[in-house]
């Protein structure tokens, strides 16, 4: 083996361990954002002296957009590329839940649009990018990315009351908190994008004849996926 592939062939894996890094990392951030606005809607409603109403939007904003943005972001995706699709998700998720701190309830529902719309690419996107770059390890990847998922989500929802009772920031504190592992992504992701050597392959054009409200495997998840949401979004 030349000393040139060996090298080349050392570059590969440390950018496959920097993509599961990244993957790991955009995991993190797929549900904190949304599970940690919950336990802090009533330090919230206090703050700003607003009715239940009012702040209960908040969470329906995020799904809302979540529901809505998740419609093209594959089309977006395919537009810009994937991986660059899954970075600048994640700097628009940043992006709203700064703007979320701000104790301004059309700042509030502004940034939760964001954050829904950031982490839609992200969560609509990814699989995909595993499927491409792991493809002999799909399970495995799978598996890693909901368990952090999941593991980020509990974490959010369990801790951002106490951090808002307790640290003297607030609920403010409490939401910027899930701004670390966001930019720790983006600084990640961006060396991934410096990084890549090879560019996913064209997409195939979709045949029409084939509706995939019709494929009893596209409903199966569809309902897997709809099931296990209830647990974050309930």
């Amino acid at each position: 083996m030349s000393l040139e592939t060996m090298q080349e062939k050392e570059q590969n894996k440390k950018y496959r361990i920097l993509l599961v890094i990244g993957i790991v990392l955009i995991a993190f951030n797929l549900r904190a954002a949304i599970t940690s606005v919950g336990p802090v809607l009533g330090f919230i409603r206090e703050d700003l002296g607003v009715d239940h109403s009012s702040v209960g939007v908040l969470t329906t904003m995020v799904l809302l957009t979540f529901a809505g943005v998740s419609a093209v972001a594959y089309r977006f995706g395919n537009r810009v590329g994937h991986q660059r699709a899954l970075f600048l998700g994640l700097i628009v998720l940043v992006a709203g839940i700064l703007i979320r701190t701000v104790p301004n309830l059309w700042f509030l529902y502004a940034g939760s649009v964001a954050v829904g719309a950031g982490i839609a690419v992200c969560n609509v996107l990814l699989p995909g990018v595993i499927k491409w770059s792991f493809p002999t390890k799909m399970g495995l990847m799978t598996s890693i990315y909901t368990t952090c998922m999941a593991i980020s989500a509990a974490f959010a929802s369990g801790l951002s009351a106490p951090i808002a009772e307790q640290s003297g920031t607030g609920w403010q504190g409490a939401l910027l908190l899930w701004t670390l592992p966001a930019l720790a992504g983006i600084i990640l992701w961006a060396f991934i994008l410096h990084g890549e050597k090879k560019k996913a392959p064209p997409v195939k054009e979709i045949d029409r004849t084939t509706l995939i409200w019709k494929s009893p495997l596209a409903w199966q998840v569809t309902l897997f996926m709809g099931f296990q949401s209830i647990g974050f979004t309930s």
